[in-house]
């Protein structure tokens, strides 16, 4: 097993890399995730932070917050950029022909994320 650190605009996070019969299996923690690990430190780019603003409904609010509490993170601004750091991932493994598949008890399921 390897493990791969990179730096991006969001955050530092860690893909764990294992090789079994030429599968790959990727797990992704953020950076302040890897921290409290003691295997890696948030480095996030505190030099020009930039501000946004969005609008939530009441029901995807209380998501927001549920999925917070539910990962152990700190705040909600974790949760989005986990969020994005994810559909990153998602798409640069699409690109490069990989599909996304669940397994279960020798049931694989492929699925396709549409937004």
């Amino acid at each position: 097993m390897g493990f791969v650190t990179h730096t991006d605009c969001y955050s530092t996070y860690t893909y764990t890399h294992k090789m079994e019969d030429d599968l790959s299996t990727h797990t992704i923690r953020s950076g302040s995730q890897a921290a409290t690990k003691g295997e890696d430190k948030d480095t996030e780019n505190k030099d020009d932070p930039k501000r946004i603003q969005l609008l939530f409904s009441k029901a995807a609010y209380a998501e927001l917050e549920e999925l917070q509490k539910e990962a152990g993170l700190a705040n909600r601004s974790d949760v989005i950029r986990n969020a994005v750091r994810l559909y990153r991932w998602y798409l640069d493994q699409k690109r490069e022909g990989y599909a996304l598949q669940l397994e279960k008890d020798s049931r694989v399921k492929e699925i396709e994320l549409f937004f």
